[in-house]
Parts: structure tokens; C-alpha cells; sequence
């Protein structure tokens, strides 16, 4: 149980492209790896292979607020659309990964 991974559709307000409806995206609410399992792939080919079969037609859109994150993200084909600083939780970087269609 290294690997905890949540998907799931949902209606969110973010800063999406124009043309995009919420609707119609897939969110990935969290992914977490444990601390002992970090930088040996698990992550990688876990959510990668989620993708692989999800993500044919929807773009999928995340939230984080580690900038480590945003490295690894882009990695797996996701690009930053927003930045902004949210009072309780610091810097928030809004990502997506546009389908492959």
C-alpha cells in the first residue's frame, strides 16, 4: 500500500483552457507515495499507467502545492495553466494533461 491514487470526475472551478468544460475533464483529487518508496518509480508508474487507460479523450487537471510536485507532473505530460497563492495553503499550481487523441 505505497501508493494511494484517487480519480475521479468532477466539476471544479479552476483556470482551465477556454473551451474546456469541467465537466468533462477527469480530476486527480491526490496521489501519495510513502516516504520509503519515493524516487524509485512507484509514482511514475502508477499514475502513468492510470493515464495510459484514462486519460484517451479527457484532459485531466490536478492541484498541487509543492513545487517538487510540479517537476515530477511535468514529467507525466502535465503543463502549469495557473499559479496563485492561496491564504491558508501557500503557492497552488493549477496543471493539465491535455488528451491524446
Amino acid at each position: 500500500d505505497s501508493v494511494v491514487l484517487n480519480c475521479r470526475y468532477q466539476s471544479l472551478e479552476l483556470c482551465i483552457p477556454s473551451g474546456l468544460r469541467f465537466d468533462d475533464c477527469l480530476m486527480l483529487e491526490r496521489m501519495v507515495v510513502h516516504p520509503s518508496k519515493q524516487g524509485k518509480g512507484v509514482g511514475t508508474r502508477c499514475l502513468g499507467s492510470v493515464l495510459d487507460v484514462e486519460q484517451q479523450s479527457r484532459p485531466v487537471l490536478l492541484n498541487t502545492q509543492e513545487e517538487r510536485n510540479v517537476t515530477f507532473y511535468k514529467r507525466l505530460g502535465f503543463e502549469v495553466i495557473s499559479v496563485d497563492i492561496v491564504e491558508e495553503l501557500g503557492k497552488n499550481w493549477t496543471m493539465i494533461r491535455r488528451p491524446r487523441v
